[in-house]
This record gives structure tokens, C-alpha cells and sequence, in this order.
């Protein structure tokens, strides 16, 4: 349930090769690797779901408060701020919690628990959506929060979703169902 700074990642990978690079290199060095590895998203992004940048505006238009809970692996928040603001969708969100900034992952209550209190929202009248069942709606539905379940990447349906939607165009209706 825990997360580490990306530098961290960088020189665990780093010092496993034989030759111990991170004794050999200066800090500027390391950190122009850090910097290539954390930004290679940049140069080759994903993919946003179809759908995505609509039910976001929808579901802000509905007047209800956006956050984003992300594990961020190897790719830090600020990288994925960018990333965002370039995909057009960094607008929607009025709090953004990464786990590399506050250390802990999801399914840990405190992910969920942190962007609940920014957003200054109790948990049973939030609404997570996501589609890891144990990352995602296990993970909200431990802190009492609803759950909707996107199955267009899940790799199965979580038995604790009170909803599952096939694809982000049905989000918005799926939340204002959930009420």
C-alpha cells in the first residue's frame, strides 16, 4: 500500500546493475535520468478512453466536485499534470491525489480518505469510478464511498460495484443515478 518518489525507483534501478551506476555518476547525471524516465510518457502518451473528456465535463457540469486518485508508478503526478493539461482534461478536476506525493496506493483508505477531505466530501456521498476491482471499488467501497465500475480495460467485474457501466460515455447517468 505503500509508494515511492520516482528518484527512488531510478536508483533502486540503477544500483541493481553490477556496475553500481549511482556511485559513478554525478547528480546531475541521475537526475537527467530521472527526468527521462519519469517524462517518456510525454513522448509517446496513451490513449485517453473514448468518452472520457465528455463524461468529465458532464459529470463537472452536474455540479458535482472531480478528483483524481491515481497510482502512479513510474510516471510522477507532476508528469501526469502535464500530461493532462495536454489531453485537455486537467481543468476538470478540482483535486488530483498521486501516490508518489503522498506515498500510499490505492486500495489504501488513506488514498481515498486524503481526496475525500480535499475535496471537502464525506464518503458516502462520493462516488468512485474506476475499473480495478481490488484497486478501485474495493478500495472505495472500504471507506464508504459508492463505486461504479468501467469495464472497458477491467480485467473482470468487482462483486462490489454498485454499478458497472461498458464505457465512460455512461458515467455521468451512472452517477447521477447513484445520486
Amino acid at each position: 500500500g505503500r509508494d515511492r518518489p520516482v528518484r527512488d525507483h531510478v536508483l533502486f534501478m540503477l544500483n541493481c546493475i553490477e556496475c553500481r551506476l549511482p556511485g559513478k555518476m554525478t547528480d546531475e547525471e541521475i537526475d537527467e535520468v530521472v527526468r527521462a524516465y519519469a517524462d517518456s510518457i510525454l513522448e509517446h502518451p496513451p490513449e485517453m478512453l473514448p468518452g472520457a473528456r465528455d463524461a468529465l465535463r458532464a459529470v463537472g457540469e452536474m455540479g458535482y466536485k472531480v478528483g483524481l486518485i491515481s497510482n502512479t508508478g513510474k510516471t510522477p503526478g507532476s508528469t501526469l499534470r502535464t500530461l493532462m493539461d495536454r489531453m485537455g482534461i486537467l481543468q476538470h478536476f478540482q483535486v488530483m491525489t498521486f501516490s508518489n506525493e503522498i506515498m500510499v496506493r490505492k486500495p489504501a483508505e488513506a488514498a481515498f480518505r486524503v481526496t475525500l477531505e480535499q475535496l471537502k466530501v464525506p464518503p458516502k456521498a462520493a462516488v468512485h469510478v474506476g475499473d480495478d476491482p481490488d484497486m478501485d471499488i474495493a478500495g472505495a467501497r472500504r471507506v464508504g464511498m459508492r463505486a461504479v465500475q468501467v469495464m472497458a480495460h477491467a480485467r473482470g467485474p468487482a462483486d462490489e460495484a454498485d454499478m458497472t457501466v461498458r464505457s465512460m460515455d455512461e458515467v455521468p447517468s451512472a452517477i447521477e443515478k447513484l445520486g
